[in-house]
């Protein structure tokens, strides 16, 4: 049985020299999502990053066929058709015809955009808390 750990926290990878962007949002990588995985699983990072490899393989391959791909609380990824429409070649001007065209989509579940929001697990468990507790109390004096 896999326990996950919710407070996982990764340390982003940085660029090798001082030559980063300020602006510009740290990145965690494969590697560094393997690691932490393997730490946390008590596996090896061979066989973590053969886990995150399966698994995406797996939403990929479902997506590619049609099927949505739904983890609750995450998110869910689909196939989303883009319907032809006119266009302009941005050099020249000229009006061209776009074909219609199909791309993944991914749509953030509620966990996640909470805890995106908050800004860490504890926030958005807080919160979460407090909702409950509103409307409780709210159905509550409902029944009044």
């Amino acid at each position: 049985m896999i326990t996950i750990r919710r407070h996982v926290f990764l340390t982003p990878v940085r660029a090798a020299s001082g030559d980063a962007k300020p602006d510009k949002p740290e990145t965690v990588g494969k590697a560094m999502l393997a690691k932490h995985l393997a730490e946390d699983q008590s596996l090896s990072v061979k066989k973590a990053t053969e886990v995150i490899d399966a698994l995406l393989d797996d939403i990929m391959l479902s997506v590619a066929e049609g099927k949505t791909v739904t983890i609750p609380g995450f998110g869910s990824w689909k196939k989303r058709t883009r319907a032809a429409r006119k266009g302009r070649n941005p050099q020249t001007g000229e009006p061209l015809d776009i074909p219609e065209g199909v791309a993944p989509a991914f749509s953030a579940g509620n966990v996640f955009k909470g805890v995106v929001k908050k800004g860490s697990w504890d926030a958005y468990e807080q919160w979460a808390e407090e909702e409950k507790a509103a409307a409780a109390a709210k159905r509550a004096a409902k029944k009044k």
